[in-house]
């Protein structure tokens, strides 16, 4: 069946949303000018092929996958990761030649031609498709023109000193260079009196080793104390000891509070005492004035509210006479109802009543009850004191639930610090014990930490099992300064080797102070390295010059490799049935010519229809050589005809549906309404097979 490309799934991919289809063997794709064709012809590249750099793609852009099948057993799914491509299933059959196989199926923007490059030589094209020539201009590249000049005798490479030559020989002088240092050492760097400050220097830090094991014994003891400390302290929740102090302290606060309510509840209710009596006695004074009201004339309280109206009216209507008159009549009026009220008070029948609860009222307030008023004002004297006490009580009482609240809270807080059930007079002394153990707790951690930190021993050098001695910190800074004493007698030794020392440090790069022991290694290492690299370079330029008679050698069979490949069936048979008229093909030095039963003709003397024929037919020839294989492929045409004539687009369509009867797949992307109007036409005669999808953009 050969390989097809069965499905195309694409996502957000420029001016298109979503993108799926199904594919037959006869398929167009057609869209208006930015609908995306471009972007679906771009991403089938970037998908299905490596090399996708010359083709002078925009960047990418959406994501989905195409799925291939007939490259094995089941069907591949391509995306634009790096891996799979198509190239690597052709490859395992043809390791290391230098293919492009996306410009032999891929032909975009009616680039038929066979390559990206500019001006290139027919001969430039087959040797890219038909031999392996290209592969060998790719290794000669990597041979310099000095290993091409060197000649090889009796082992000896003679040849211009420059490139790959003069780097063998300059490695061959710092070989004998460092040579002459290993001699000079072995005369002037071992001597008695530097072995002997070696060796005082060693004792001396056997003994710093002692007194270092015991340091990291007393670092171990402290971190053992600082975590007893932090344990005892981690008793004390710090959270529980700030809420107790704060509750604590609000307990205080409550108390104090309660004792301002308690007084001015107590002067409130003693500047009440009399409210509820007042209330009464309000009530009995009406009482009484309601009994004897029936009898009594309110005659000139009504004649003097009359007059008082008239007055307000006179006084609106701004006339001054009847208003001074009116206002004489009501205060008349007035004057004669109170007067008349005492006197019917004296001589009513409870009159006992009134003088009793009048004696009464002098005797609570050393003043005259004369009438409701006078008790009513003293009501509302008292009342605001009456109710402040009794909101205070209320409030006293609420008070008294919270602070029971606030003990129980305190209590249970005070316990989980201490265990115990402390007396609430000692709260306060309780709290600031723990508060004071705290900070010297935390004193004697700062302490130790400090001591800790001074000795500078890491965790993981902490010793468990106490050493032979105690750790003395006066002993180890005299070790340690007879040890330093030792090292600068050692380094005025050294000094001697200064110009010794340089030349060794300018072979190894290694700083002045370096250790003479890590020195002569290094130095070693770089005898052996250039020893190792003149092998190299010696192998290297004798390997390369061998590669190089190599390939003057495989050069020779260029021509023949390319004329075979010309020959082959897998070349001549889309030739012949594409074109329906050439032949074959010959090369003449770097000119392509074809021919027919007549006459042979030179590929850039045709008409453009026909090498746009030659080409598809090369490239159908190519790719099956390449792949070995005579099963039919995918063609990808964007566009392909668009710069032809009508005349030749016809036969161009009926060549490409004998391709598509010979089994190979035909994807073609177009814009053009006359060559879609060609396929509707020609594509009937594969019934569901023809594929015809219009691209529509976002909304």
């Amino acid at each position: 069946m050969g390989v097809r490309i069965k499905e195309i799934n694409v996502q957000n991919l420029g001016p298109l949303t979503r993108f799926n289809m199904k594919l037959g063997l006869f398929n167009l794709i057609y869209g208006r000018n930015e609908q995306g064709k471009t972007y679906l012809v771009e991403f089938l590249i970037r998908s299905l092929f490596k090399n996708v750099r010359d083709w002078g793609l925009r960047s990418e852009a959406g994501r989905g996958s195409i799925v291939v099948e007939g490259l094995g057993t089941e069907k591949v799914h391509f995306s634009l990761s790096p891996s799979p491509k198509i190239d690597d299933f052709w490859e395992k059959e043809d390791m290391g030649l230098p293919t492009d196989y996306s410009r032999l199926i891929v032909v975009k923007g009616a680039e038929v031609e066979l390559t990206s490059k500019e001006a290139p030589s027919d001969r430039a094209i087959l040797k890219r498709y038909l031999s392996g020539q290209e592969l060998l201009d790719i290794i000669e590249k990597r041979i310099s023109p000095t290993i091409q000049s060197c000649q090889l005798e009796n082992g000896t490479i003679i040849g211009p000193n420059r490139g790959e030559k003069k780097s063998k020989d300059d490695h061959a002088k710092k070989l004998t260079d460092v040579d002459q240092l290993f001699e000079q050492l072995d005369k002037g760097y071992s001597n008695g009196k530097r072995k002997i400050l070696s060796d005082n220097k060693n004792n001396l830090e056997v003994k710093l080793d002692l007194i270092e094991k015991a340091k990291c014994y007393l670092a171990y003891k402290l971190s053992q104390e600082i975590d007893g400390l932090k344990n005892e302290k981690r008793r004390f929740s710090e959270e529980v000891l700030r809420s107790a102090s704060e509750n604590h302290h609000s307990y205080r606060l409550k108390i104090k509070e309660m004792k301002r309510k308690e007084n001015s509840q107590k002067e409130s209710e003693n500047n009440s005492r009399h409210y509820k009596w007042l209330k009464k006695a309000e009530q009995n004074y009406k009482d009484l004035l309601h009994q004897e009201g029936l009898k009594f004339s309110h005659i000139f309280l009504i004649l003097s509210l009359i007059f008082i109206l008239i007055t307000v009216v006179f006084i609106i209507i701004k006339i001054s006479i009847g208003t001074y008159v009116t206002l004489a009549c009501a205060v008349l009026f007035g004057f004669l109802y109170y007067f008349r009220i005492r006197t019917f008070i004296k001589t009513t029948p409870g009159r006992e009543e009134l003088e009793k609860l009048n004696g009464e009222f002098k005797s609570r307030f050393d003043r005259d009850l004369t009438d409701l008023t006078t008790i009513q004002e003293m009501i509302q004297k008292e009342e605001e004191f009456y109710n402040k006490s009794k909101l205070l009580n209320e409030q006293l009482a609420d008070d008294i639930r919270e602070m029971e609240s606030i003990q129980i809270k305190i209590s249970q807080q005070i316990f989980e610090l201490t265990g115990e059930r402390i007396d609430p007079e000692k709260w306060d002394q309780t709290l600031r014990g723990i508060e004071l153990r705290l900070k010297d707790l935390d004193s004697k951690i700062h302490e130790k930490e400090k001591r800790l930190a001074r000795l500078n021993v890491s965790a993981s050098d902490y010793l468990i099992d106490k050493p032979e001695m105690n750790y003395d910190e006066q002993l180890y800074e005299k070790i340690q300064t007879e040890l330093d004493h030792f090292k600068s007698k050692i380094n005025e030794e050294n000094d001697k080797l200064n110009i010794l020392r340089n030349r060794i440090c300018d072979q190894t790069r290694d700083d002045f102070d370096t250790e003479w022991e890590t020195l002569i290694q290094h130095l070693r290492q770089k005898r052996i390295d250039l020893i190792a690299e003149n092998r190299k370079i010696t192998a290297e330029i004798i390997g390369k010059k061998v590669v190089h008679h190599v390939l003057t050698d495989l050069r020779k069979d260029e021509d023949s490799k390319i004329i075979q490949g010309l020959k082959s069936e897998m070349i001549l048979d889309p030739l012949q049935r594409i074109t329906q008229r050439y032949k074959g093909l010959e090369l003449q030095d770097d000119k392509l010519i074809v021919y027919d039963d007549y006459d042979h003709f030179d590929l850039a003397d045709l008409s453009t229809g026909a090498q746009e024929q030659i080409f598809l037919a090369l490239r159908i020839g190519f790719v099956q050589k390449l792949v070995k294989s005579r099963e039919p492929l995918f063609l990808i045409l964007d566009d392909a005809f668009q710069y032809s004539d009508w005349e030749r687009r016809v036969w161009l369509m009926d060549m490409m549906v004998d391709l598509a009867k010979a089994g190979w797949q035909i994807l073609y992307f177009t814009m053009d309404d006359h060559i879609r109007g060609l396929f509707e036409k020609k594509g009937k005669v594969f019934g569901d097979q023809f594929r015809i999808i219009e691209l529509a953009t976002k909304d």
